[in-house]
């Protein structure tokens, strides 16, 4: 359980590292594997970090926010239905 939550850990830090030396498509995996495996509803915030840095003006659509938020709500959706997760439990074991 412990190396299930440092892993999560590890891997939103390693998330944010990767925004804030602009690579793109590495948080956007990091984000799949974090809301797939986890369940992780972080990886919003993920999502807003990489529009407060990248985005061209303060008028542009929050798009990688809102992508986080749809990608988030649709795993959990079908986590309910197909049972993604081993014996009712979101974490990795």
């Amino acid at each position: 359980m412990r190396h299930a939550i440092a892993l999560r850990i590890l891997l939103d830090l390693l998330a944010l590292g990767a925004v804030a030396l602009g690579m793109v498509w590495v948080p956007i995996a990091l984000a799949v594997v974090l809301v797939v495996f986890f369940g992780a509803w972080e990886i919003i915030l993920v999502g807003m970090v990489m529009d407060f840095v990248w985005l061209p003006s303060a008028h542009a659509v929050p798009l990688l926010t809102l992508g986080a938020l749809a990608l988030a709500w649709i795993v959990e959706i079908l986590r309910g239905h197909f049972f993604l997760t081993a014996a009712g439990s979101d974490t990795i074991r």
